[in-house]
């Protein structure tokens, strides 16, 4: 703004004492310079225009002469150019000195103060510092931008979400709805038939309508009879109601009347309704779990197989028969340990399969701890259905290990798997190794991104062990799923992630899974394989606070192989933070074929880990 001041407004060059003296147009106050001001006046008959404004001056006198120089700005030039002059050798500051940090003359340089110190040209060093002040201002445009877009897809989320949830609910309720109009009708059909069946004993309705049809008969004599009397005083009609025949209708009457009493009517209605109300009741209970399930996020299309599985798994028998376990040993080894333990192996195909020699059938539903042992298999449809008829018998597990490490699954069985695994809710350890197993199309994205979402209702774990190695369908989102879950587990005492040279994943995975670990302040243990990740020194060193935040740390294994991005400051910032954990017992950090990392990085991080002589670690460079 300054220099736009002392500069003419017509041909922008600097104002001074000679020929770009500052005049002012008196009509309007705007200011030119002498030069430019005289060329107007020469194109100009009897009135100047001023450029600015476009007001208009009567021309008395053919020169500049009634026109003043403007000394306030002639008298601010003058102060900028002595500001502009060495005070020492009175020559014009055209160098900066860089030792310094402040503007100098040539003379300085050379003999003065600044003798061999670094420094630049005063407009090359201007014209750089514009430049780097515009990357500044675009970079803050860039951030103003992304905070904006951030809100915008934050809004968009939550409206996503919140529209999901009302979807599901209005379905649920409309299913609701639809099931009370059935049971309301099914009710009034039932009632509405009983209505109609005069029930006798049991009888028939043919039957039914035969008695109801002579009790009615004895009604229509009996009332002609008594009608004679009381009208005419009939001498028969009295005879015939004093006679024996009238004394054995009547007793019959009253036989009849004691055996279809409103009680056993009742009675009948109740012992035909009962089956119909234990049957209905069925299957609202049954309606209601399904409901609970989807209030739960378990989505699925076909809601009554979701309820017919649910109906098996809760109401399977605990004790298996032994041809069942004979079925499943065909293709499975099995091995019992006095400890719970039950040991599932899938071996290959032309291997000898050691049948067991006995079998106790109480075993299965005894078994706390699981583990499928499948690594370098085939797994095809057969064998996970068998997998899962196990798991259907085994109601108190609380420990499961899966090790299909290099296994070829096919993706529908895949799929279940982890969808099955999302309901073992009740578990204390859990440890799934998919390392390099081989898919065959991008299906498992999705499938990992639920089974992680699904994590949020495993409240009871202590241990989460995960293995996805060269997983490249494996995103940043999927961390933040996991992250979120991870969030819910406030008994957590042990975590292992391994994803080693997953493409997909960097900084984004590394921050939010960073901001999770520093509020689980129970954790104990923490693994995180990383090789290969697309990191930076900023996650790494977030990463780093984080985890100097939780004070019973007492493990702490890292490993950034193949890392380019990371540096030797960022690495030195981490191990001091560490250096903090009064807890920590053991430090493990693999930091192999990271090219900005150096042997005297390494040697500090020896020294800053000296005075902790209680630290069992281990550095690989």
């Amino acid at each position: 703004m300054e220099e736009e001041i002392l500069s003419c407004p017509i041909c922008l060059k600097p104002y001074n004492a000679e020929k770009n003296q500052p005049h002012i147009i008196p009509t309007c106050g705007h200011t030119l310079c002498l030069g430019c001001l005289q060329t107007i006046i020469n194109g100009s008959q009897n009135i100047l225009k001023c450029p600015e404004c476009k007001s208009q001056t009567m021309l008395t006198k053919g020169d500049e002469s009634m026109f003043p120089r403007n000394y306030a700005l002639m008298k601010q030039l003058e102060k900028k150019i002595n500001k502009d002059f060495c005070n020492e050798h009175k020559s014009h500051l055209d160098l900066v000195c860089v030792d310094c940090c402040e503007k100098i003359c040539t003379k300085c340089f050379f003999k003065g103060t600044h003798k061999n110190h670094n420094t630049e040209v005063w407009e090359d060093f201007e014209n750089d510092i514009n430049l780097r002040a515009n990357d500044i201002d675009d970079w803050a445009k860039k951030i103003e931008n992304h905070h904006v877009d951030v809100g915008e897809n934050i809004q968009k989320e939550k409206h996503r979400i919140v529209s999901d949830i009302n979807l599901k609910f209005n379905q649920l309720i409309l299913m609701l709805q639809n099931k009370k109009r059935e049971a309301i009708s099914n009710v009034e059909t039932h009632f509405n038939r009983l209505a109609q069946c005069k029930l006798n004993n049991g009888e028939p309705a043919s039957k039914e309508e035969e008695m109801t049809a002579l009790i009615m008969n004895w009604k229509e004599r009996i009332s002609k009879i008594t009608i004679r009397w009381r009208e005419n005083r009939d001498l028969q009609a009295a005879f015939k109601i004093k006679g024996e025949d009238m004394k054995k209708n009547i007793e019959d009457i009253k036989l009849w009347l004691n055996q279809d009493s409103l009680g056993s009517v009742l009675e009948g209605i109740n012992s035909s309704y009962i089956p119909f109300y234990n049957k209905f009741t069925q299957h609202l209970e049954e309606f209601c779990s399904f409901g609970k399930a989807l209030c739960q996020g378990d989505d699925d299309n076909n809601p009554e197989m979701d309820i017919s599985e649910k109906k098996m798994c809760l109401n399977s028998p605990e004790i298996m028969s032994e041809k069942t376990f004979n079925h499943i040993s065909e293709d499975l080894v099995l091995n019992f340990s006095e400890a719970g333990w039950l040991t599932i192996t899938i071996p290959e195909e032309d291997s000898d399969r050691k049948m067991p020699t006995s079998y106790d059938r109480m075993t299965i539903s005894q078994v706390t701890s699981l583990a499928i042992q499948g690594s370098d298999q085939i797994i095809n449809e057969e064998i996970m259905n068998k997998i899962f008829l196990l798991l259907e018998n085994m109601t108190h597990i609380d420990t499961l290990k899966i090790d299909f490490e290099e296994a070829e699954i096919d993706d529908e069985c895949l799929e279940r798997l982890m969808k099955k695994l999302s309901g073992f809710t009740e578990l204390k350890s859990l440890t799934l190794n998919l390392s390099q197993f081989q898919y065959s199309s991008d299906s498992f994205s999705e499938s990992f991104d639920k089974f992680a979402a699904n994590l949020i209702n495993f409240r009871q774990l202590e241990l989460l062990d995960l293995r996805f190695v060269g997983c490249a369908l494996v995103t940043n989102f999927s961390f933040a799923e996991l992250s979120n879950s991870l969030l819910c587990m406030s008994g957590l005492r042990v975590l292992v992630l391994d994803f080693e040279n997953c493409d997909n994943l960097g900084d984004g995975a590394v921050v939010s899974i960073a901001v999770t670990l520093g509020a689980m302040k129970n954790l104990r243990q923490i693994s995180l394989y990383m090789d290969g990740w697309h990191i930076t020194d900023r996650g790494f060193i977030q990463l780093g606070k984080e985890l100097a935040n939780l004070p019973e740390l007492t493990s702490i294994k890292l490993s950034v192989e193949e890392c380019p991005d990371i540096t030797s400051p960022a690495v030195l910032v981490i191990v001091k933070l560490f250096s903090g954990l009064t807890n920590l017992k053991e430090l493990f950090l693999n930091l192999k074929n990271c090219p900005r990392i150096d042997e005297a990085c390494i040697s500090q991080i020896n020294e800053t880990l000296a005075v902790k002589q209680d630290i069992e670690k281990k550095i690989d460079y």
